[in-house]
């Protein structure tokens, strides 16, 4: 079967992507808007994208055509915090993800703990394993108004790891237990994996 991007309508080709493009790291991303008030919410257009200096990226859809909070605080602000989402995080991570006002805080919502970092004012997430401060280093408007998204790059300034996901300074993925992001309502473990050598 083919299909062309061109005929379909945007809830067709966005559910195609959600769904083709699997499984998706899971940003959790907080912030700090300028009222003080903490944002965190959950994003699946993320990814790395270079390790001189340390980048990645988080891609931003509009709702309704309007910014999302994470986005305005990030653009106001330039930092933010990045928390990996593991197994005992998801539920939380999915309650975060309801339309809040932007005055109200998802850490208190859902349960979560925010922690002082070191070098932003955007909090790290206490029940994540790995959180990653970030500085805006470019911002991309991608896309058709009003539906476009904006591309994030972020460079990561200071890692927090704890040791229970390290063994000899690498983080062991099977200790992290992180999830991923499918299609629709669901989501992947990545307990179960497999290996392949590379080809010399």
């Amino acid at each position: 079967m083919r299909f062309d991007p061109g005929e379909q309508s945007l809830a067709e080709n966005y559910l195609f992507m959600l769904s083709a493009i699997v499984p998706r790291p899971i940003a959790f991303i907080s912030t700090v808007g300028e009222s003080g008030v903490f944002n965190l919410s959950p994003f699946s257009f993320f990814n790395g994208v270079c390790a001189e200096p340390p980048i990645l990226s988080v891609s931003f859809s509009r709702r309704d055509g309007k910014k999302k909070d994470t986005l305005q605080n990030i653009e106001s602000s330039g930092q933010f915090v990045v928390s990996v989402v593991t197994e005992p995080l998801a539920k939380a991570m999915n309650e975060s993800s309801a339309p809040f006002p932007a005055d109200i805080s998802e850490f208190e919502k859902v349960g979560l703990t925010p922690l002082p970092a070191e070098k932003v004012r955007a909090p790290l997430l206490k029940e994540s394993p790995i959180n990653m401060e970030c500085v805006l280093y470019r911002l991309f408007e991608v896309g058709t108004p009003p539906h476009g998204s904006t591309l994030v790059l972020g460079e990561i300034v200071r890692y927090h790891i704890r040791e229970e996901v390290m063994v000899k300074n690498k983080i062991d993925f099977k200790k992290l237990s992180a999830v991923g992001r499918m299609g629709g309502e669901f989501y992947t473990k990545t307990t179960e994996v497999f290996k392949l050598n590379r080809p010399r």
